[in-house]
């Protein structure tokens, strides 16, 4: 995550997403418009006759999406920059059908950004644009721009399975292949997805893990769901920021809850904490130790995967639980069952979390 990310998360929030959208939103393109989204154009852009585009088209485009990377790059990324890069993609939005490869590329741009803040609204909306626009490709297109095809359905399904549709988030992913035919990787790029919201309704993996503090001496595995309590499992590290807004939901939740409602936290070995690199694995968990117990005042057992190494994305637990970006939480119910799953920390995941708790109570599904 950049470092300007942050930043324009805290300028921005839901109505700052809504206002940088809707600014540039002057009238809807023909694709988008079934879908319910509205990407605009700016007043007098030219059109080529019959919706075919020229080379002047072309070039436009392209210096558009130059544009939107110029403005997303800026540092520290203020609101101009943001308003004018969606501005930017409104105006690629009308142009010609043929132009399409550029509307995927500048929905994606912006898209991303948004998923790398965690700003529900935005990577929706930019989601669902990539996808109306899909089937318009040709099979060039498909094929150069796969990743973003592919981002725009684990973007959406991600969105979709936090605001407890896991249903619907399955129902993308599954469908992802046949709306996406001479797209390249599909089912192999969304796997991780899709193993990951079907394990809702199903037991949770036990942890076991050859590192703990914050627990009993001589634990290695925990059972989600033991002792007659909901547990939040959290998958988690220091580096990341917003995994640390997610720590004082995790508080106040179990704190009103009480021995109702159980935290674990997992996270890995990197060999290095902030400015010190090179640590051996004592010295990296006596840091990790401090940074969770006493930095963060987080009283939870922590379970610490040994390092997956240089050429590994995943240590063991997030295998188990098919992390694909943190943090992850789910949360699993006093039988064992997990009944929702979390990414990133949108400004709505509070209330989300603790709605999901709350239904995890009763074993209802949070759906």
């Amino acid at each position: 995550m950049s470092a300007t990310v942050p930043a324009l998360r805290l300028r921005l929030g839901l109505a700052g997403v809504i206002a940088c959208i809707a600014t540039a939103s002057l009238a809807p393109s023909p694709q988008l418009r079934a879908q319910g989204a509205t990407p605009n154009p700016a007043p007098g852009a030219p059109l080529a006759a019959s919706g075919r585009a020229t080379a002047a088209d072309s070039a436009r485009a392209g210096a558009l999406l130059e544009t939107i990377h110029t403005d997303l790059r800026s540092n520290p990324l203020a609101m101009e920059q943001l308003q004018d890069a969606e501005r930017a993609r409104a105006q690629i939005d009308a142009m010609p059908e043929s132009m399409d490869g550029y509307k995927v590329a500048a929905n994606d741009a912006l898209g991303m950004l948004f998923r790398a803040a965690d700003l529900d609204t935005g990577i929706a909306y930019h989601a669902r644009a990539v996808m109306a626009l899909a089937p318009h490709l040709d099979s060039a297109d498909d094929v150069r721009l796969a990743h973003p095809l592919i981002h725009a359905y684990r973007n959406l399904a991600e969105v979709e399975a936090g605001h407890g549709q896991p249903k619907q988030a399955l129902a993308l992913l599954h469908g992802a292949p046949a709306a996406l035919p001479h797209v390249p990787g599909v089912v192999e790029e969304l796997a991780t997805e899709v193993a990951r919201y079907e394990m809702i309704g199903h037991p949770a993996p036990p942890i076991s893990s050859p590192h703990w503090f914050g627990s009993p001496a001589g634990t290695k595995t925990m059972y989600p769901g033991t002792r007659g309590a909901v547990t939040i499992i959290e998958e988690t590290a220091w580096w990341c920021a917003a995994c640390n807004r997610s720590y004082p939901a995790l508080l106040r939740i179990q704190h009103h809850y009480g021995d109702k409602v159980r935290v674990l936290l997992a996270t890995s070995l990197m060999g290095r904490f902030r400015a010190d690199t090179g640590l051996a694995p004592n010295a990296e968990l006596a840091k990790l130790h401090d940074y969770f117990a006493t930095e963060n005042g987080l009283p939870y057992p922590v379970a610490v995967a040994d390092s997956p190494g240089e050429d590994a994305d995943h240590d063991a637990i997030s295998i188990r639980y098919h992390v694909y970006a943190i943090p992850q939480v789910v949360v699993v119910d006093a039988k064992g069952i997990v009944r929702h799953i979390l990414l990133g920390w949108d400004p709505g995941n509070d209330d989300r979390l603790e709605h999901a708790v709350a239904q995890a109570m009763s074993s209802a599904p949070a759906e």
